[in-house]
C-alpha cells in the first residue's frame, strides 16, 4: 500500500526527508520481522533506519557504496533480522544516486492505517494505470497501449477525474498515491495476465 508522507508520523516523515526520499508517497509493508540487508549499486548504498515512534529514538545504519565490501562489515550489507514490536518501525532502501525508501510497520499498526477502498475500473483504465505505475513515459507506454489494443485518451480523462492521475497544463500525466494503490489492486485481480 502507498501512503502519502503527510499522513505519516512526523518523526518518520522527517527521517524520510533527511534520507533524501523526495517522493510524495512511500510504500508501506506489514512485517513482524525485517532484514536490515539492502544492497546498493553504482552510486548508491543501502540504508536501514529503526525508529521508535513513541520515544523518537532512532538508529540509522548505512551500507557500503556500490554494495557489499569485503573489507568493511556492516549489518546493511550483511543483513540481520530485526523484530518490529509495538512502536518500532523501519525505513529501508537506498540513498545516493537513487533515493528510494520503503516503510515496514508491525501488522497491528498496518491494520489501523487507512486502507485503500476497492475501486471498480474498466479494462482500459487498468491498462493505463499499470502503464503509469510500471513503465517509463513516451513510446514505452504507447507500445503498451498498442499491444493491449486500447485508445488511452478516455481512460486517462476518467482517471484524472477520479484522482488516480494528475495532468498538467501541457497534458503530461503522472500517477498519484491513490492511483498506485488502485493499480496494485488491478494487478492482483488480473489473473489472466492481460495487463502485461
Amino acid at each position: 500500500m502507498h501512503v502519502k508522507l503527510t499522513d505519516l508520523n512526523p518523526l518518520v516523515r522527517t527521517k524520510c526527508k533527511q534520507l533524501g526520499h523526495n517522493l510524495a508517497d512511500i510504500q508501506v509493508h506489514p512485517a513482524e520481522e525485517v532484514s536490515t540487508n539492502y544492497q546498493g549499486n553504482a552510486g548508491s548504498r543501502g540504508v536501514f533506519c529503526l525508529i521508535n515512534t513513541r520515544t523518537g529514538i532512532e538508529e540509522t545504519e548505512y551500507g557500503s557504496w556500490g554494495g557489499s565490501n569485503a573489507f568493511v562489515e556492516c549489518d546493511v550489507d550483511q543483513g540481520k533480522a530485526v523484530v518490529l514490536l509495538g512502536d518500532l518501525v523501519a525505513l529501508k532502501g537506498s540513498t545516493g544516486h537513487l533515493n528510494l525508501l520503503h516503510l515496514y510497520v508491525p501488522p497491528e499498526v498496518y491494520e489501523t492505517m487507512k486502507q485503500p477502498e476497492p475501486v471498480a475500473l474498466t479494462r482500459e483504465e487498468q491498462v493505463v494505470l499499470y502503464a503509469h505505475k510500471s513503465l517509463k513515459g513516451g513510446h514505452y507506454r504507447v507500445e503498451h497501449y498498442q499491444r493491449n489494443r486500447i485508445n488511452p485518451a478516455t481512460a486517462i480523462e476518467s482517471l484524472v477525474g477520479k484522482g488516480f492521475l494528475k495532468q498538467n497544463k501541457n497534458g503530461a500525466t503522472r500517477i498519484t498515491p491513490d492511483g498506485r494503490n488502485a493499480a496494485e489492486q488491478a494487478i492482483e485481480l488480473d489473473i489472466n495476465g492481460d495487463l502485461r
